[in-house]
């Protein structure tokens, strides 16, 4: 009981100045950006409940270096036992090597009770190729090779692998107070592509009510070819709605 009330409370304490909804990174001049944001989440995958959710991003940028630092927390409860039910924080690093082509690199870590992953750490290093960049649309390739360990959680083994990571973004802004984005990220296993995948499927809706609140809404869709476990659901759809502070 001890555990679940110091859980609650690290959180409650937490999630005020920790989802951001866009990208706070200035583009193509320096700065720094902050969103802070939290609100309610529906789970329709290997938990269908509805949760807390809380969340930072950070971005400061400095000629052709650029920083992300990023965490989402989900909070709920299911079967009458409050517990915190998945969250990530990871932290990006850009550098331009001209107008188009970065060099990128990625630290993460993740963490799912439900899904068997006590915690699942990596490390990716790649490009980012900016396919598209205007001030209506952009849109940008990733590709990447990423290393990562993970530790099971209820008796599930714990696993290492090597990755390559393929992804695409695209941001659209209708107005100044309207933004939409879409992404999808697929991260194959080298040793096994075909047994071993993970796909990941975002798009969200910014609208601004007044500054510096916007409201978004934000549907994703994850994939595991492999869960560590066979009771394990392989997919896992949240539907996200939050406000943010957007500094």
């Amino acid at each position: 009981m001890f555990t679940k009330r110091r859980g609650l409370a690290l959180f409650l304490l937490s999630w005020p100045v920790l989802l951001a909804a866009t990208l706070p990174i200035p583009a193509g001049k320096n700065g720094s950006g902050l969103d802070i944001s939290g609100g309610i989440t529906l789970n329709g995958g290997n938990s269908n409940q509805t949760v807390i959710n809380g969340g930072y991003c950070f971005g400061y940028r400095l000629n052709s270096f650029s920083f992300q630092s990023k965490l989402e927390l989900f909070y709920g409860q299911s079967n009458q036992i409050t517990e915190v039910n998945n969250g990530t924080w990871k932290h990006d690093v850009l550098h331009s090597l001209n107008k188009r082509l970065n060099l990128s690199g990625s630290l993460g870590f993740e963490y799912d009770r439900i899904a068997g992953i006590a915690l699942r750490y990596s490390l990716d290093l790649g490009i980012l190729y900016m396919l598209v960049q205007s001030d209506k649309n952009k849109i940008d390739l990733t590709a990447t090779i990423r290393g990562e360990y993970l530790y099971g959680s209820g008796g599930t083994e714990n696993r290492k692998s090597a990755r390559i990571t393929m992804g695409i973004l695209n941001e659209l802004t209708f107005s100044e107070t309207a933004h939409f984005k879409l992404s999808f990220q697929l991260m194959p296993n080298i040793s096994a592509p075909i047994k071993d995948y993970r796909f990941e499927l975002q798009t969200s809706l910014s609208i601004l009510m007044k500054r510096p609140l916007w409201l978004t809404v934000k549907l994703r869709e994850r994939y595991t070819h492999l869960p560590q476990d066979l009771l394990i659901k392989k997919n896992d759809l949240t539907l996200v709605t939050a406000l943010t502070l957007s500094f």
